[in-house]
C-alpha cells in the first residue's frame, strides 16, 4: 500500500479560469450576489449592466431610517389635520355666535321704542338698552368696579312695586342681556349680592332707573 501512496502522480495544478483582461470583479464585502435568476427558477429578466444583479447592504439600511420616519410622521400629519379642521370648527362657530350677537343687537336697537339710560355705579358708569315692545334690554359697562371678594352685582326688574331678581355678574367689562319681562316693568335696579346672586335684593340699592 505504501508502494502505491508513493507512486501516485500528483494532482494537476487548478488554473484560474478568470480572464486576464478582464471579466467580473470580486464581490465587495457588506453586499450580496443573486444568481442568474433563470438559473434558479425565478421569472423574469435583468437588465444585462455590470452590477445589476448585486444589492448593496447600505442602500437596504438607508430605506430603514426612511420608512421609520414615514411611520412616525403620518400619524403626526394626520392628527394635524384633525387639529386644523377642530380649530376651524371653532372658529366657524364663535362667528355664527357674533353674528347672532349683533343681529340680536341690532334688534334692540332699531326697534320704535327703545330707549338708553345712562347709569352711575359707584363711581363707574353703565348703559341699560331697553326695548318694552320686543320685551328685551341689555346691561352694557366698560368700567364697572369690583364689587369685592366673594360678591357680584345684580339687576333686578321691578313689577308691580315687587324687585324680581334677574341678571348678576362682576365688575369690569359687562355686557349681559336681562332675562326677566322686560315687557312689564316700570324699572331696574341694581344691587351688590353674595356670588351666586340672591332671591332677595340687599340694601342699599347702588342703582335704579325707570324704564
Amino acid at each position: 500500500m505504501l508502494e502505491a501512496v508513493h507512486s501516485a502522480r500528483p494532482l494537476p495544478a487548478v488554473q484560474d479560469e478568470t480572464p486576464a483582461g478582464g471579466g467580473a470583479a470580486p464581490a465587495e464585502p457588506g453586499t450580496i450576489l443573486r444568481t442568474d435568476p433563470a438559473a434558479e427558477g425565478f421569472s423574469g429578466s435583468t437588465s444585462g449592466r455590470p452590477g445589476a444583479g448585486i444589492v448593496s447592504l447600505d442602500a437596504r439600511r438607508r430605506r430603514l431610517p426612511a420608512a421609520a420616519a414615514a411611520a412616525v410622521f403620518l400619524p403626526g400629519i394626520a392628527l394635524g389635520g384633525w387639529s386644523l379642521g377642530a380649530q376651524s370648527e371653532q372658529r366657524h362657530q364663535e362667528e355664527l355666535l357674533a353674528a347672532r350677537e349683533q343681529d340680536r343687537e341690532n334688534l334692540l336697537l332699531g326697534a320704535s321704542d327703545a330707549t338708553t339710560h345712562r347709569i352711575e355705579v359707584e363711581g363707574g358708569t353703565a348703559t341699560l338698552f331697553v326695548s318694552q315692545e320686543q320685551d328685551t334690554a341689555l346691561f352694557v359697562s366698560t368700567d364697572l368696579p369690583d364689587p369685592g371678594p366673594g360678591r357680584e352685582y345684580q339687576l333686578w326688574l321691578v313689577q308691580e312695586d315687587v324687585p324680581v331678581p334677574d341678571a348678576h355678574f362682576t365688575g369690569g367689562q359687562v355686557r349681559t342681556w336681562l332675562h326677566g319681562e322686560v315687557a312689564d316693568a316700570a324699572a331696574a335696579a341694581m344691587t351688590v349680592e353674595p356670588a351666586g346672586g340672591s332671591t332677595s335684593p340687599t340694601l342699599p340699592v347702588v342703582a335704579a332707573t325707570e324704564i
